[in-house]
């Protein structure tokens, strides 16, 4: 039994490229860092780049990455491993590169634009004194405050 599936989660090194294939098919090829953490000799936690990896996509996959992400969003790709092969002109040798071919790809994160302002963290404001009922009324309930979720913190 042979198996080939791939299942890599990374940030786009750089944003998507794009060609139109002759028959019109669509193929977009992008590159994904695939970190990991460590700890330095203090016990510090430093991140490290371990991969650099080719991926391509075509048709309406190609079309949504293209759509969708840009340098630095955060992606999982599922799909399989191939090789091109080729012959270098200037030296006359063959060459290959392992590269993903997505067949998935499940977008993550965007980054921030640096000129982007940072959504401020609205702290939740206290329930004004209770003061006791002079009129044998029962005091009404403080209003409730729905929680705010800042789409940011939503991992995917």
């Amino acid at each position: 039994m042979d198996i080939n599936t791939v299942i890599l989660g990374g940030r786009l090194t750089h944003s998507p490229r794009t060609i139109e294939t002759t028959t019109g098919t669509d193929i977009v090829t992008f590159s994904i860092a695939n970190n990991s953490r460590r700890k330095d000799a203090n016990g510090q936690s430093i991140e490290m780049v371990d991969f650099f990896n080719e991926v391509t996509a075509f048709g309406p996959t190609a079309r949504a990455v293209r759509d969708h992400l840009q340098k630095g969003s955060q992606v999982v790709i599922e799909g399989r491993l191939a090789i091109d092969v080729w012959v270098d002109k200037a030296t006359d040798q063959q060459r290959r590169k392992t590269k993903i071919i997505a067949n998935v790809v499940h977008f993550g994160s965007k980054p921030k634009p640096a000129d982007q302002p940072q959504p401020q963290q609205v702290a939740p404001q206290a329930a004004p004194p209770e003061t006791p009922p002079t009129t044998g009324e029962q005091p009404a309930a403080p209003p409730t405050q729905e929680p705010t979720t800042n789409p940011t913190d939503v991992p995917f």
